[in-house]
């Protein structure tokens, strides 16, 4: 598939476990609580840190502590590896800021599968993260 811009959209371009990834998240439909129970994989469809029913939107905007935590170790041990690799200062604070805002509290709601899909379709590529889009999943 090629996009207006004539590139090539990242879909095509991704390993096909990749696509299989991004397509069961688009549509909801992956390893949560709520299908595990369909699948018959598991008894309940509790969210193990907090107990409230566990679907996908759930899993994308759930903030425990320990999440967050974890999240910033990670963050710090990626700043490492970043200046260890000599990247430029400005892309090193681009990356960082923009998965430090990744958890911020938003007032905004997660768009739907059909929007997240139609985005991809029109070619939109991982260029558009470093820009600080995190792939358009809020709005």
């Amino acid at each position: 598939m090629t996009s207006s811009a004539g590139r090539t959209s990242t879909m095509q371009e991704a390993k096909l476990p990749r696509r299989w990834f991004i397509t069961k998240h688009l549509c909801s439909m992956c390893g949560v609580g709520k299908f595990l129970v369909q699948w018959k994989e598991a008894q309940v469809d509790q969210c193990p840190r907090c107990g409230a029913p566990e679907d996908a939107r759930h899993v994308w905007e759930f903030r425990a502590s320990s999440t967050i935590e974890k999240w910033h170790l990670l963050l710090q041990l990626l700043a490492m590896k970043l200046s260890k690799m000599s990247t430029d200062p400005s892309i090193q604070r681009a990356i960082l800021i923009g998965l430090q805002e990744w958890l911020q509290p938003r007032e905004t709601s997660i768009k739907t599968s059909r929007e997240i899909f139609l985005k991809f379709r029109r070619g939109t590529r991982l260029l558009d993260i470093a820009r600080g889009n995190r792939l358009g999943l809020i709005s």
